[in-house]
């Protein structure tokens, strides 16, 4: 009897390991039809094409005006060109847009949005203005405080851009377009919201570098084919009943594009299971209300509804959000990644630190340059904050077997 005990233990097992197998194919699958039709999209425009940058520029004004929002990433490698425009202080990121723009990688854009959430990204819009060479330039204003005025800042914002919009390519946007491109736009981060959702479960059908590459195929890609195929994805998508011993973890913190960071985490026995990130949840959390007037309902959405980053200065609001998704998730710990000079999370992070510890919760700081520098101290980092976690959770269990209040200490 033992045995048969065993064999169907075994059984189960591998059962479970076909359908992470069949997980990953199908997510395989659907990255390869993206790409696809991204591909034939450039080759054959039949509409122009609006780079944008920062998650508060509303891709609804740009669908709604007929052309296809495609959100502009750095690359890594040697900053090179960008240097002789920009200054070494400023956030690798900047750099490396400008680098790509420079070396004729975004030649095929018909226009660019700048969200102007810090002076980084004012400068990189003088120097896009002067040296990329794009047809449409807009620097898109971003309220930077959360108060009694900011409805109307963003709203003035959103009806300057679409003036000139309309005027530049002359495309019209109409309330009828505008509840389309909204329809569009909800029904991509609601598929984008299931999917990141089915990873609260104990071994996640979608690992943290197939999510990421995901949500930037959703910033480029034409949004209602992007919609099909990630539908007949969730439809596919099934959960392994699989115990999994590796520590969850929350990443936030600067922008971030590249794979390398996750990868180096997940190395150490640990998953991220949620990414408080412009390139993650901030894209795509918040829905826009399509029973209200379209520019009222898309001003709500990006200042009530959106995740806030750290530019807009309401720690509040993105300290409670954080520890909301810390319980729905069953977050182990948190690391807090910051790219160089890029000073809003910079400035954010003593108070993050406060807050986290008081709620007992370890986090680990992480900078970095944009591009993978410092692998080796990053991983020996790493490591040492696995081992807290691991002797964290160990007196978290011991407290609780003897009726104990666990208390965190300081490591």
């Amino acid at each position: 009897m033992k045995y048969a005990y065993f064999l169907k233990g075994w059984e189960e097992e591998m059962l479970e390991t076909t359908v992470l197998a069949q997980n990953e194919s199908s997510i395989e699958e659907f990255i390869r039809n993206v790409k696809k039709r991204n591909v034939q999209l450039l080759a054959n425009k039949t509409a122009p094409i609006m780079g944008w940058c920062n998650t508060y520029v509303p891709e609804e004004i740009i669908l709604a005006a007929g052309i296809i929002p495609y959100r502009i990433m750095g690359a890594p490698g040697p900053l090179i060109l960008s240097k002789t425009y920009l200054c070494g202080n400023i956030c690798g990121n900047v750099q490396s847009l400008l680098e790509c723009a420079l070396r004729g990688d975004y030649k095929f854009l018909d226009g660019m949005i700048i969200g102007a959430s810090t002076d980084a990204t004012k400068k990189l819009f003088d120097s896009w203005l002067r040296y990329a060479g794009t047809p449409f330039n807009h620097l898109f204003d971003i309220p930077k405080f959360v108060h009694e005025g900011v409805y109307l800042h963003y709203r003035e914002s959103i009806n300057s851009l679409s003036e000139e919009i309309e005027a530049h390519f002359g495309n019209k946007i109409t309330e009828s377009s505008l509840k389309e491109a909204i329809s569009t736009c909800n029904k991509t981060r609601t598929l984008l919201t299931i999917l990141s959702n089915l990873r609260k479960n104990e071994k996640p059908p979608v690992s943290s570098q197939k999510m990421l590459e995901i949500c930037k195929l959703a910033m480029i890609s034409d949004k209602k084919f992007f919609n099909n195929e990630l539908e007949s994805l969730l439809s596919k998508m099934k959960i392994a009943n699989i115990k999994s011993s590796a520590y969850r973890i929350l990443l936030t913190g600067s922008f971030q594009d590249q794979p390398w960071l996750l990868e180096s985490i997940e190395e150490n026995n640990a998953l991220v299971v949620c990414e408080d990130l412009c390139t993650g949840l901030r894209y795509y959390i918040g829905l826009v209300d399509e029973d209200v007037e379209p520019i009222e309902a898309i001003t709500k959405r990006y200042i009530e509804k959106k995740p806030p980053s750290a530019t807009m200065i309401s720690f509040d609001q993105r300290a409670d959000f954080i520890f909301k998704l810390i319980n729905e998730f069953k977050v182990d710990g948190v690391i807090y990644h910051m790219l160089k000079f890029d000073d809003p999370y910079l400035f954010e992070f003593p108070d993050m630190r406060e807050f986290l510890e008081s709620k007992s919760v370890p986090m680990l700081r992480i900078e970095t340059e944009y591009t993978t520098s410092a692998m080796g101290q990053i991983k020996t980092r790493l490591q040492a904050f696995m081992e807290t976690l691991r002797f964290t959770k160990y007196r978290k269990i011991k407290a609780n077997k003897n009726g104990q209040v666990y208390q965190k200490i300081r490591i």
